[in-house]
């Protein structure tokens, strides 16, 4: 079915700015991310109206959606309240983060047992596709689409946070999120097969999605014997990077469409946008830059096509992890050195609004219904198997199967009753005890 939706680098971000957020930060800057990652922060405008945050600056009411959030938008990729299978980065199954938010709230969290994961509601009329459960861009009843559009004031396709100069091997540029492949998927017409540099995961994901695109010249066949090691060779004009062992070249920078549109225009005939700020684009506009890229005869090449994906080699299931039979996967996992759950490149500690830690990537979401802000017990999963997402790095909210890696945040709720409220001691037989309030 379909999914609706590390190198260390030295790392120059390009931050997304936001006017008019109803969330802002008062505490002080918050430490990187994880001291072993270095990070550069540029600046990072910061609207004031109307907020309360929390003395520590840790957490920050919702004004809007009735609770409190961490602002720690990825708490778990230095706290897992001894929750296994969760990886370096954050990142974490659906089954594993309903685990790892129940320990939160045993641990009693900053005063706090009823926290939770974000609410997505199965009816948002402001979707912009409303087939079977609702999902798309626009979304703006669950949780994390009220938080991105309405708090956060950003619309599709921004990306809460952009990542620029970093290199990674011979690349420059790599984002670590998802890329296009030529590969159509499953039943859904309008589904393609994608490869995640966030984790490693082979997935599928309908066209509307804007993501990034890695094309490669095949050949020459048969392919030459690999050099000593087999290792990657960047080209004397630094534009492309030959793989022996695939037998196949890429483009020396992994977001070229952030740089180079080859005169595409920025939207299309219905006035909505080709490119995201950020370089991601559609399946669709994906195809048509390669073309392009083709008829400019970048680095030399008039052959570049989006990679295909070969499902033959690691099983049929999707998403799948660990598979190196195919250019993406060898790239990752053998050329890049890189395992299951590991980001290409670490995403930097930036300030967003009161947040920090966003990570640019799809978040778990769980059934509530609309106007909602507790996860319902009796609702039915938006599909089996399947969990609701929120996509920051460009507002798409859809659904995953339970098995991908996404990112947590959480909130709580106000004026609800703690989840284990605190016994009420008895008053000893003739001691001076308060009244009941």
């Amino acid at each position: 079915m379909l999914s609706r939706n590390n190198a260390h680098a030295a790392i120059a971000v390009a931050i997304a700015v936001s006017f008019g957020s109803s969330l802002v930060l008062s505490a002080p800057a918050f430490a990187g991310h994880r001291g072993d990652r270095a990070a550069r922060r540029t600046e990072s405008q910061q609207p004031s109206p109307p907020a309360q945050v929390g003395p520590s600056g840790e957490t920050v009411h919702d004004d809007i959606f009735k609770v409190t959030w961490l602002t720690d938008a990825n708490l778990a990729a230095k706290e897992t309240f001894q929750v296994p299978n969760i990886n370096h980065s954050g990142s974490m199954d659906y089954q594993t983060a309903i685990a790892w938010v129940k320990a939160m709230n045993a641990r009693n969290y900053r005063g706090h047992n009823n926290w939770t994961l974000p609410t997505s509601p199965k009816v948002d009329k402001g979707c912009n596709s409303r087939k079977d459960n609702n999902f798309g861009y626009n979304c703006t009843l669950s949780g994390l689409g009220s938080l991105y559009a309405n708090s956060l004031h950003y619309s599709w396709p921004r990306s809460v946070v952009g990542i620029s100069g970093n290199r990674v091997g011979p690349f420059k540029n790599f984002q670590p999120n998802i890329y296009w492949t030529a590969e159509a998927a499953g039943k859904n017409k309008n589904g393609f097969d994608t490869f995640s540099f966030n984790n490693g995961f082979q997935g599928s994901n309908v066209d509307q999605n804007y993501f990034y695109a890695l094309p490669m010249v095949a050949g020459p066949r048969p392919c030459p014997p690999a050099a000593a090691g087999g290792g990657l060779q960047l080209s004397s004009d630094g534009k492309t990077v030959y793989d022996p062992v695939s037998c196949v070249t890429w483009p020396a920078d992994a977001n070229l469409a952030a740089s180079e549109k080859f005169g595409l225009a920025l939207k299309d005939s219905n006035g909505v946008a080709t490119f995201s700020p950020t370089g991601g684009m559609t399946h669709t506009s994906a195809l048509s830059w390669v073309q392009q890229m083709n008829v400019h005869g970048y680095g030399g090449h008039e052959k570049w096509a989006l990679p295909p994906i070969a499902k033959a080699h690691c099983g049929s299931a999707s998403p799948v992890a660990g598979c190196a039979g195919n250019p993406l996967g060898e790239l990752y996992y053998n050329q890049l050195h890189l395992s299951e759950g590991q980001l290409v490149t670490p995403v930097p500690d930036v300030k967003v609004g009161a947040f920090h830690n966003f990570q640019p990537y799809l978040y778990w979401s769980c059934n509530g219904d609309a106007g909602q802000n507790i996860c319902s017990t009796t609702k039915p999963l938006p599909e089996p198997n399947y969990g609701w997402s929120f996509n920051f790095g460009d507002g798409f909210q859809g659904t995953d199967l339970q098995t991908k890696t996404l990112y947590v945040m959480v909130y709580y709720p106000d004026a609800q009753t703690p989840i284990h409220p605190a016994p009420i001691p008895r008053c000893p037989p003739g001691a001076r005890c308060p009244k009941p309030m």
